[in-house]
């Protein structure tokens, strides 16, 4: 006889896509990408401006939520970034330079994008709801749907486990 499993699931999020950020064709590499990223930085930024308010749902200022969202919150050694502590300046440094053609030494922000793959891997979405997120791009196929999440597709974030039942 067979166990039977179950699954349980329970939905933490349901919300529609309203944006969603381009990407590169590339993987991202140190300097050499800064002529490219510029541009996709700044169109980014400035819809996400134009689409959410000034202040994001955590109270932070909305740069600040961006900011953290395209490095989830990690630093360049894959460490959380613990609340509390702004990096919206450290971003601000980082736009500077890789607008100024990444000239002198790299900002510890441009390696903590590079862990989080930011624009290759991943993608920035807004949602309905104003939530920000970083999700799979064209570059990375789902193996249960091919199908990647664009404007106006509905979504939901749900938990799970799997329960044994006898």
């Amino acid at each position: 006889m067979f166990p039977i499993f179950t699954l349980e699931l329970q939905c933490i999020v349901q919300d529609v896509i309203i944006y969603v950020s381009e990407w590169l064709e590339q993987s991202l590499h140190l300097k050499t990408d800064a002529e490219t990223l510029a541009p996709l930085v700044k169109a980014t930024e400035q819809d996400i401006l134009s689409l959410m308010a000034a202040q994001y749902i955590t109270g932070e200022a909305i740069l600040e939520a961006l900011a953290r969202t395209m490095i989830m919150s990690r630093d360049h050694q894959d460490i959380p970034i613990e609340a509390g502590v702004t990096i919206e300046e450290e971003y601000k440094e980082w736009v500077a330079w890789i607008q100024n053609d990444a000239i002198g030494n790299m900002p510890s922000y441009h390696k903590a994008l590079i862990v989080s793959g930011a624009f290759w891997q991943s993608q920035i979405r807004v949602t309905a709801r104003s939530y920000l997120c970083l999700a799979p791009g064209k570059s990375q196929g789902w193996r249960l749907h091919p199908h990647r999440l664009r404007a106006s597709d509905a979504f939901r974030v749900a938990q799970g486990q799997h329960t044994r039942r006898r």
